[in-house]
């Protein structure tokens, strides 16, 4: 079968995809559905071994850095990141030369690194209904399949959700409703694999032939609080080959955010913020999409961000330390307090105040007044959600090297919220000029 027909095949099964999920928006399937579907995927091989070698490693981002958690999360594509790593470590999942060990062990040429893969579990009874009402639920919250093919697929997920099954055992992640909405890979059809002679160091250059993984894995997460797009890797070498470009790189996602304010200009002219996060670099493109007068805000700006780098709630930080915090972030609305409060203090700002006191000829009292305004106090945070969400993903296909890129930038609820603020301020207004007549 020619690369041609193949990609047709994909792109028709994509197209497939958006309808039955725009369709099941409307109608959820019932309880023996959803269980009759988490059913589908199969079982994988039960464990993957990596033979470490120093030299190969030292090529690669990870450098001199030996410890076990970072080059198991570089290593294996299941993992991911650090912090699944040590979630592995702490459920035995992970083992070095055979034992468990601290996640902080360094790793010598020639060790043998093993992780027992996640199994399809087969659910019933109490457990059984406990899943079924949890995919429902998250059916119902707007999770959906924007892009699927036997490689991968983009879901949309919903707030309030873990991307990553066990990263809280006591709770449901996206993973865990992944088997639900996603079709097993038919690689019967995919008897090639085109070689990347572009990916350094890619082990699967000359393998011919995919394997499907036992269960989908997300390639990235989420916070818990931001909804929005997420790749999910369905083959073995689709894994790796995403995870390898996540790791340089080459995926680029766009969220767009409300914040309480708006960009400085100079940031806007420079169209990226790039002040460290937990003391590591960390760089975010920018861009202002709509800017509203705001009664209680001042303004409500609707920005676009794309991070460069992947920090910890870097794109929530970044905001907050502008002194223009995402709207309902209450972990870093007192970060963009401080911040406020310490560009309000810097010399060139009291000097504006003074400056401009001086030539109006105004008293004491009402520079001290003016000096006050430029603190701007935020007023508490509004509850009711974050307004952070990832809305677009582009990246290359793990067996073609195709584009594939999928957005979802229509958010009524940043529109609403956008659209109120213009009322209210048309509304104040109203009532200053019926005052004043």
């Amino acid at each position: 079968m020619s690369w041609r027909r193949v990609l047709l095949l994909l792109t028709l099964r994509s197209v497939c995809a958006a309808v039955l999920s725009a369709s099941s928006a409307l109608v959820l399937p019932d309880a023996p559905t959803i269980a009759t579907l988490l059913g589908r995927w199969g079982s994988g091989p039960e464990r993957e071994v990596v033979r470490f070698d120093a030299a190969e490693a030292s090529a690669g981002p990870l450098g001199d850095e030996r410890r076990l958690v970072h080059v198991a999360a570089r290593g294996f594509a299941a993992l991911g990141s650090k912090s699944q790593a040590t979630a592995a470590l702490k459920r035995r999942d992970l083992l070095l030369n055979g034992e468990t060990v601290e996640g902080c062990r360094r790793v010598s040429d020639g060790d043998l690194i093993e992780l027992n893969l996640p199994q399809p579990k087969r659910l019933a009874g109490d457990a059984l209904d406990a899943r079924v009402r949890f995919v429902r639920h998250l059916l119902e919250q707007g999770l959906s399949v924007l892009y699927e093919d036997e490689a991968l697929a983009v879901v949309r997920k919903p707030a309030g959700v873990h991307t990553k099954r066990n990263t809280n055992p006591k709770y449901g992640a996206l993973e865990d409703a992944l088997p639900a909405i996603l079709e097993p890979p038919d690689l019967s059809c995919m008897r090639e694999v085109i070689p990347r002679p572009d990916d350094v160091g890619d082990e699967f250059s000359g393998k011919c032939m995919d394997e499907a993984l036992p269960l989908p894995l997300a390639m990235h997460r989420l916070d818990v609080r931001v909804r929005g797009l997420c790749v999910v890797a369905k083959s073995r070498i689709a894994c790796a080959r995403l995870s390898r470009a996540f790791e340089s790189r080459r995926v680029t996602k766009t969220y767009h955010a409300l914040i309480v304010g708006h960009l400085p200009e100079a940031v806007l002219a420079a169209g990226e913020i790039t002040s460290p996060v937990s003391g590591m670099e960390a760089r975010t493109l920018v861009r202002e999409l709509r800017r509203e007068p705001h009664v209680q805000w001042g303004y409500l700006s609707r920005v676009e961000l794309k991070p460069i780098t992947g920090r910890t709630h870097q794109l929530r930080v970044h905001m907050a330390s502008l002194g223009t915090p995402i709207v309902g972030d209450d972990l870093y609305w007192d970060l963009a307090r401080e911040s406020r409060a310490a560009a309000a203090m810097r010399p060139d700002a009291v000097k504006n105040v003074l400056d401009g006191s001086v030539a109006s000829g105004v008293s004491s009292g009402e520079v001290v007044g003016a000096a006050c305004e430029l603190l701007d106090a935020l007023p508490n945070v509004r509850r009711g959600g974050l307004f952070l969400e990832s809305c677009a993903v582009q990246l290359q296909h793990p067996w073609s090297g195709e584009e594939v890129a999928v957005c979802a930038d229509d958010l009524p609820r940043f529109d609403q919220l956008l659209d109120k603020a213009v009322r209210g301020v048309a509304v104040e207004e109203e009532g200053s000029e019926g005052g004043n007549n």
